[in-house]
């Protein structure tokens, strides 16, 4: 699970874990698993640009899957394990988009931000079979070049091999180092092996005050490229095992597989990156959770990235 959360799991969580390991080809579905017949054209399960077309999550899932076994296979993807010695570096130098100051409605958010999101994806192998596995999660571009940003706790799930990134038109690139981690802040940048290819990068804005209204594009449960909105709730000082840093909270929805996706401010500038959920319950005891009441989304700050970069700490 990467989004920490303590509710119960659902049949509908349950159902997209089966389509997970469906996926990655455990087992297979029918062709038409409803048993229609739709005479309709195949949709590309790439195409989230279109204002209506409809994306096809377990196919981008099957073609995340396939593409990194090939990575993982030919010998291309860095190693968790050679990935995690590097993340005692505390800062990289990256040249910075300048952010934006046009205000844009939240479908411009979306369409001018999307080809800027990833899916950041952890590559395992389960007990019931000898394939590669995809946990997806959320990430950002940075830089042109391939350095992008995530959550730290990427890197504390056990028995994982490498990761991997896909862009929202399919291309898929292997990890091929750590640029710069922050454990306490739960905050890493990583950088992509792209060859010649080029992302889009996005624009970092570390000083959104409490009100402002917010939007986040990520892959909640394998919901890809999912748009919500809400504003920024409040600012405070976490306590947790990695130790006492600053948190944004929103009120913009996110769930498991969010983690690491970039929260946009009005301007379409990141104002910060989705980090976990906590949930209040009228009724908590130590075998049962009832009456859900509220939860709060945790984001790191912009602030919190820009650290890692050096000369960027006080950027405004």
């Amino acid at each position: 699970m990467i989004i920490k959360r303590r509710a119960r799991i659902s049949h509908a969580a349950a159902f997209v874990a089966v389509a997970a390991c469906l996926a990655a080809g455990c087992a297979q579905l029918p062709d038409n698993p409803v048993g229609s017949r739709s005479s309709k054209p195949a949709i590309d399960p790439h195409d989230a640009h279109s204002r209506h077309t409809a994306l096809d999550d377990l196919a981008r899932m099957r073609n995340l899957t396939a593409k990194a076994t090939k990575l993982l296979d030919s010998g291309k993807a860095t190693s968790m394990e050679i990935l995690s010695k590097q993340l005692n570096r505390k800062q990289c130098k990256l040249s910075l988009p300048t952010r934006l100051t046009k205000q844009l409605t939240r479908s411009e958010i979306y369409r001018k931000n999307l080809d800027s999101v990833l899916i950041v994806a952890r590559i395992y192998k389960c007990s019931k079979c000898t394939k590669w596995h995809a946990g997806a999660a959320s990430g950002f571009a940075l830089t042109s070049s391939g350095a992008i940003a995530t959550n730290y706790h990427l890197f504390e799930s056990k028995n994982k091999q490498a990761l991997v990134a896909m862009t929202s038109d399919g291309k898929t690139y292997a990890v091929k180092e750590v640029l710069a981690a922050g454990k306490t802040d739960d905050a890493v940048i990583l950088q992509l092996d792209m060859g010649a290819a080029k992302l889009k990068p996005l624009a970092l804005a570390p000083d959104a005050p409490v009100g402002t209204e917010v939007a986040v594009i990520s892959h909640p449960n394998h919901r890809f490229y999912s748009l919500t909105e809400g504003v920024v709730s409040r600012y405070s000082r976490q306590r947790t095992k990695r130790g006492t840093t600053d948190m944004m909270t929103i009120t913009a929805d996110f769930a498991k597989g969010s983690s690491g996706a970039p929260v946009f401010d009005d301007r379409g500038n990141v104002a910060a990156m989705v980090a976990s959920t906590s949930s209040v319950y009228y009724t908590q005891t130590r075998d049962a959770q009832k009456n859900l009441q509220m939860v709060f989304k945790q984001c790191v700050p912009a602030a919190s990235i820009l650290k890692l970069i050096a000369g960027a700490g006080g950027r405004r």
